[in-house]
């Protein structure tokens, strides 16, 4: 007798799991559309200046950016071509291979990243706004975005330097 019973048992638990097999390959097959979510991540830093985007990654233009104070160009270490430096008032724009934004160096107090950080805040401003999730390297805190990084250079608890970089 207790053959018989774990024999039905086993039978019904083999067409338990060849039911559910049926069902999943039949759902798989229908016609309607599969629902695949889009999640939409921002893959680098951007920043504003006179209410323009300029990203990292993207490539140089001077209607967006607008005219230079300074220009200068050196032979890529990196690739075939020209490493080229777009001097403003605040900030120096580098661009590399295809004349693609590779880092936005501020150079003084006169510009804020778009969250509103400049050179002169102080450190605890930094992790108020960016917060504590930064990687640290001697007096250098470095936030990173998807393809690219923030540094803020920090001494005695005053932020001295700040770039955006591609990675």
């Amino acid at each position: 007798m207790n053959k018989k019973i774990i024999g039905i048992i086993l039978a019904i638990i083999i067409i338990v799991i060849i039911g559910v097999g049926v069902y999943m390959i039949v759902k798989g097959s229908s016609n309607e559309p599969q629902k695949v979510e889009n999640k939409q991540t921002e893959t680098s830093y951007t920043l504003k200046i006179n209410n323009k985007e300029i990203k990292l990654g993207e490539t140089f233009s001077r209607e967006k950016c607008g005219q230079e104070l300074q220009y200068s160009e050196v032979a890529s270490c990196a690739f075939d071509g020209l490493d080229k430096t777009y001097t403003y008032e605040n900030y120096e724009i580098k661009t590399g291979e295809q004349d693609k934004i590779v880092s936005i160096y501020f150079i003084d107090e006169g510009i804020a990243t778009t969250e509103g950080v400049k050179i002169t805040d102080s450190y605890d401003k930094m992790v108020q706004v960016y917060t504590n999730n930064f990687k640290n390297e001697g007096n250098k805190y470095i936030y990173t975005k998807g393809n690219a990084t923030i540094e803020f250079m920090v001494e005695n608890e005053v932020i001295t330097g700040i770039e955006y970089i591609l990675k």
